[in-house]
């Protein structure tokens, strides 16, 4: 039987973003932990309050969030009241708001989401990270087709 190269996983493309994915989340978190905050929550409380108010159809896309792991880091939000739920116009669509409550915490978050953005990008030097975050999102465009 014929010897198979596997030592060529190690280059993957996957389990490097994933290696990666990890620690990245592990810091951000660390960053948000004095306010209880998980980094997608975060990024969940800033984009409902860039769009104001937004379906939860319009919160997936944004974030590439599939609706299971969008209802997962959703609910602590909504069990806290960071995050309310309203209907639409079209009373089967649901529009997400923040609470005055999301709205201070995310408030209180963003410094220290913005230290640990600007550690992280310091590090990569900005230009690398903005040719790296293009790079990124070519890759996610590719796929798109795939997924």
């Amino acid at each position: 039987m014929n010897r198979i190269p596997v030592e060529e996983s190690i280059d993957c493309v996957c389990l490097n973003l994933r290696k990666t994915t990890r620690k990245v989340t592990q810091f951000y978190e660390d960053a948000l932990r004095p306010l209880n905050l998980k980094a997608t929550q975060y990024s969940l409380l800033a984009a409902i309050h860039l769009m104001d108010s937004a379906s939860m159809n319009e919160v997936s896309e944004i974030l590439q969030l599939d609706r299971t792991s969008l209802s997962r880091s959703l609910n602590p939000l909504l069990r806290d009241k960071l995050v309310i739920t309203a209907k639409g116009n079209d009373k089967r669509l649901k529009l997400l708001h923040l609470t005055d409550k999301g709205r201070i915490t995310l408030y209180a978050a963003f410094p220290l989401w913005k230290k640990a953005q600007k550690q992280v990008v310091y590090f990569l030097k900005k230009q690398k990270w903005a040719k790296m975050r293009s790079d990124l999102n070519r890759l996610s465009g590719f796929l798109q087709k795939y997924v």
